[in-house]
């Protein structure tokens, strides 16, 4: 995640769509890639096309999936992957179960394409969270990607307009790992973009405590109050 994705969040609706005003824009454009199409003769590009709801990534997914997706089981190398090893020097015998994560990652994203029909983008959302769940229950308490799964967990949820749930699974996050400032910044972006802004500075300010140097959260407080953004600031996020 980065500034950049989180700002881009604030235009979506929780449903994943553009936020209102946006889709006459959207729509003039696509009249007017269709019309040109039409005048030349020219075909419609292959990319336009969806992937099936439960087919394994494309080479454009792949790209958006950790660099361990890759080696887990069932994908490119099957059972078998001479990475293998490596990985689970890394991230302990709970490797053996991220394919359930990737897959979650990989369906997270999916259900966020404007082709697929509501209730198939509501359908791909909720076999995600069981996807992740697998991986919950399979994990140490304070397994090194816990932090980042149970955030992905909540984003989840708000897609599904679920924000109880959101709630619980951020701070799922933040109680293992207090200084993960992703687990701040969506919810106190969906705090704020829901008029709640005492609740969401409540959760940037918890975030800059533990996380001071987060731009992110430093951008939602501004936004929030007015406060200068500091310069030269970095931030990365330490459960991948």
């Amino acid at each position: 995640m980065n500034d950049r994705a989180n700002r881009l969040s604030r235009n979506v609706d929780c449903d994943g769509t553009p936020a209102a005003g946006g889709w006459d824009f959207i729509a003039q454009r696509i009249a007017g890639i269709l019309l040109a199409a039409f005048l030349t003769g020219a075909s419609i590009p292959a990319m336009a096309k969806l992937p099936t709801p439960d087919s394994l990534p494309t080479d454009d997914e792949w790209r958006l999936l950790p660099a361990y997706c890759p080696d887990t089981q069932g994908f490119k190398y099957g059972h078998n992957s001479p990475n293998a090893p490596k990985w689970v020097s890394i991230m302990g015998e709970t490797f053996w179960g991220l394919h359930h994560y990737c897959l979650g990652i990989m369906k997270f994203n999916r259900s966020q394409m404007l082709g697929y029909p509501p209730e198939i983008r509501s359908g791909i959302r909720v076999s995600a969270l069981g996807e992740f769940a697998f991986v919950t229950r399979m994990m140490p308490e304070n397994y090194i990607l816990a932090p980042e799964i149970y955030t992905y967990i909540g984003r989840t949820h708000l897609l599904l307009n679920d924000p109880d749930e959101a709630n619980a699974a951020f701070t799922r996050a933040r109680t293992i790992k207090p200084d993960y400032w992703p687990a701040y910044s969506w919810w106190a972006t969906y705090l704020a973009d829901h008029g709640q802004k005492n609740q969401a500075r409540a959760i940037a300010t918890e975030g800059l405590e533990h996380s001071p140097n987060s731009r992110t959260l430093q951008l939602i407080m501004r936004d929030l109050d007015g406060k200068k953004v500091s310069s030269g600031t970095n931030e990365k996020s330490t459960t991948r």
